[in-house]
C-alpha cells in the first residue's frame, strides 16, 4: 500500500512496525488509553508517577501516662492521655484530645483500637470491660465496641502479675463530618481493678489509622 500524505494533515498507509526505530519521541506522543498498554513494561521510576497516596494519610497513638486506680464501676477515660512520644512519629494530621473526647482532623473511614491493661485490687476476681463510645451529633455517645474479661484472685497484691488481665476492642468508624463525630474510651469493671499505664509504653490507650475517603 503507498504511503499518502493526506490535506488534512494525517498519513495513511503505514503498515504496522514500519516505522524505523528511535524515529518517534516522547515528545511526538500526545496520549496514550490504558488499554494500549500490554505487554511486558519496562521499569517505572516512583518519581514519575503522580497522583498517588503513599501508605495510610494518617496514623496516630495515644496512651495514658498515670495509672488510674480503684477503676470501679463505668466510666470514661479523661485524663492523663499523651500522643506517643517515644518509638512513633504521628503520620499526618492527627488526633485532637479533649477530657477524653478524641475529635477527627479529616473526614474518612478509620479503624480505632483500644487497649486497657488491668491489674486486680482486692482478693475478690476482677470482671474487666472496655467500651469504645462514638457520638455522630457531638451529643449523645453509644458503644461501637465492647469487650470483657476477668482476672483472679490476687490475695490484695495489686502487683501480682498472675491478677493481671489485657482486653483490646476495635471498631471501624465512618466520619462523614469533624465537628459531629468523635469517640472517647471507657471502662466497665466490677472489683477495685488498677488501670495500668505507662508514659514509654502503650499500655492503656488508642490508636488510630485511616484506611480511606468516606
Amino acid at each position: 500500500m503507498p504511503i499518502t500524505f493526506n490535506g488534512n494533515g494525517t498519513i495513511t498507509g503505514i503498515s504496522a512496525g514500519g516505522l524505523p526505530d528511535s524515529c518517534v519521541t516522547d515528545a511526538d506522543i500526545a496520549g496514550m488509553a490504558s488499554s494500549k498498554l500490554t505487554g511486558a513494561l519496562p521499569a517505572i521510576s516512583g518519581a514519575s508517577l503522580t497522583g498517588l497516596t503513599s501508605g495510610l494519610a494518617m496514623a496516630d497513638q495515644w496512651r495514658i501516662n498515670s495509672q488510674k486506680s480503684n477503676s470501679y464501676g463505668t466510666a470514661q477515660v479523661t485524663a492523663n492521655w499523651e500522643r506517643n512520644d517515644s518509638t512513633f512519629s504521628v503520620i499526618g494530621t492527627g488526633m485532637t484530645e479533649s477530657s477524653g473526647t478524641f475529635s477527627f482532623p479529616a473526614t474518612g473511614i478509620y479503624l480505632i483500637r483500644a487497649i486497657a491493661s488491668y491489674a486486680g485490687n482486692g482478693d475478690d476476681r476482677q470482671h474487666l470491660g472496655l467500651l469504645i463510645r462514638a457520638t455522630t451529633n457531638n451529643s449523645s455517645y453509644s458503644e461501637i465496641a465492647q469487650v470483657f474479661d476477668s482476672s483472679g484472685n490476687n490475695g490484695g497484691n495489686a502487683n501480682r502479675y498472675d491478677s493481671n488481665a489485657c482486653v483490646v476492642a476495635e471498631a471501624i468508624f465512618d466520619v462523614t463530618n469533624v465537628s459531629t463525630h468523635k469517640v472517647q474510651m471507657w471502662h466497665n469493671t466490677v472489683g477495685n481493678a488498677h488501670l495500668l499505664a505507662e508514659s514509654y509504653a502503650q499500655c492503656t490507650g488508642m490508636t488510630f489509622l485511616k484506611l480511606g475517603d468516606t
